[in-house]
């Protein structure tokens, strides 16, 4: 563990985790509307926020890089193109794509 309980108020990282939670969950919300539901000390806490949400990410090794399988796809389709493979079968392989990613997908997750 790399910090104590006790190095951080509760609450101020409680509200802290539970903005940079709402970002990873794909429903962003701005500060000035987030913390207008903290009953008091609303400007301390929005600054508080502001600079530890950095800090949590850091400490929790929180990586924003999320790697998806469309770009090293798109950089296939791109060098079948560039050695001007058969444009029929281009146009048959992106077709396939969706249906190749599902079963992808589904295959990793019931390995986890």
């Amino acid at each position: 563990m790399l910090h104590s309980v006790m190095d951080f108020h509760p609450r101020e990282m409680m509200l802290t985790c539970l903005y940079l939670a709402c970002k990873a969950a794909d429903f962003p919300i701005g500060i000035e509307a987030f913390i207008t539901r903290v009953p008091r000390n609303q400007e301390r806490y929005a600054y508080f926020i502001l600079n530890s949400e950095l800090f949590l990410m850091e400490a929790l090794h929180y990586d924003l890089w999320i790697y998806t399988p469309y770009r090293a796809l798109t950089g296939l389709i791109v060098d079948l193109v560039a050695f001007q493979v058969h444009l029929n079968f281009v146009a048959d392989m992106i077709a396939l794509v969706p249906s190749f990613i599902k079963r992808f997908v589904l295959i990793v997750t019931r390995a986890i």
